[in-house]
């Protein structure tokens, strides 16, 4: 009965990651969908260090592409972007997430979004609502809102 038990727990926690995962490929843009997916990998197959946090798998363009729903050209634009600005450092073969920083840049574009959306309606943005126990849990509810 265990076993049973932590099967349907491992289903269900799969289950919910394809849903959240379609719910960000319908509501978000290209950059957001690939920052999402920056930070889901560096959950699963990251470690910290001084920089970051390092992904342990390699980071191909294209394996990210297929990731997010679109052409390698357009993530490499991003992930150049993202250098840019400070998101992610190369080294080598291997990238490092600057989780603090991706996370930020989330929460700006879904506060913008969440402002534009608000304004257009008419709705007021100083009514009180319950905090958000974390940023990955405020990103995939205003993902899943919208």
């Amino acid at each position: 009965m265990e076993d049973f038990k932590r099967m349907v727990v491992g289903c269900r926690g799969r289950w919910d990651l394809v849903q959240l995962r379609c719910a960000n490929f319908m509501s978000c843009t290209l950059e957001e969908r690939l920052a999402l997916i920056l930070l889901e990998l560096s959950d699963n197959f990251g470690f910290n260090e001084k920089r970051g946090t390092r992904l342990t798998v390699p980071a191909r363009h294209k394996d990210l592409a297929d990731l997010v729903g679109a052409s390698r050209p357009r993530v490499t634009e991003f992930l150049i972007q993202f250098e840019r600005d400070h998101f992610v450092i190369r080294d080598e073969r291997h990238l490092i997430i600057r989780r603090d920083r991706l996370e930020n840049f989330l929460a700006e574009t879904q506060s913008r979004a969440a402002k534009e959306t608000y304004f257009s309606f008419g709705i007021n943005m100083a009514a009180p609502s319950a905090p958000p126990r974390n940023i990955t849990e405020e990103l995939v509810c205003a993902a899943v809102m919208t």
